[in-house]
């Protein structure tokens, strides 16, 4: 008798796999014909690059936004702690908007070395046109003893230049605890 189901059971597996493999060997790749007009040999170099604001210089930038609604304005965040506006894009001039190179960790200010501390981020509020507020995420320099934090602070731009940030008006919202200097990131928005 346990002859007859040892058999029976090797029958039993044999045809499963049989089937399975049956199964799977039937699976065939179908070629996808909906892409047309494909190059023989794709391009070499794809794209160039131009230089959208000769003359000016930035280090380190991370980050480029504009208020909402403004379509001659420009914002350049460095990673050292300075902000830089743009103005007339159709004749770029650049200027100091903010600068809070005191206030954040980084290599040093304007050094062009490598890290990943200092201004990770920057948005407007949607009512920044009335309001005139603007968000920062940056590293503070007050990180004692390898404790590191990330910051997001609110500002306001200056009552009398609306191409100025006033330091002195920072709200901060959270300090939130981060072990290392490294893999930080920041893209904020509304």
């Amino acid at each position: 008798m346990s002859m007859k189901l040892s058999s029976l059971r090797n029958l039993i597996v044999v045809v499963i796999v049989t089937v399975c493999a049956g199964a799977f060997a039937q699976l065939q790749r179908v070629p996808n014909t909906s892409l047309t007009n494909m190059p023989a040999f794709p391009p070499t170099f794809g794209y160039t690059t131009t230089n959208a604001f000769p003359g000016l210089v930035f280090t380190n930038p991370i980050c480029i936004v504009s208020p909402p609604g403004e379509t001659n304005r420009l914002f350049i965040l460095s990673k050292n702690g300075l902000i830089s506006v743009i103005t007339n894009l159709a004749q770029p001039t650049g200027a100091a908007f903010m600068d809070l190179t005191p206030q954040v960790s980084s290599q040093s200010a304007n050094s062009g070395t490598a890290g990943e501390r200092g201004l990770v981020g920057m948005a407007f509020h949607p009512g920044f046109a009335t309001n005139g507020y603007f968000f920062i995420l940056y590293m503070p320099t007050n990180s004692v003893a390898g404790n590191y934090f990330d910051r997001l602070a609110r500002f306001k731009i200056s009552s009398t230049n609306p191409n100025q940030g006033d330091t002195n008006s920072q709200v901060i919202f959270y300090d939130q605890a981060d072990r290392d200097p490294n893999h930080n990131s920041g893209d904020i928005h509304f």
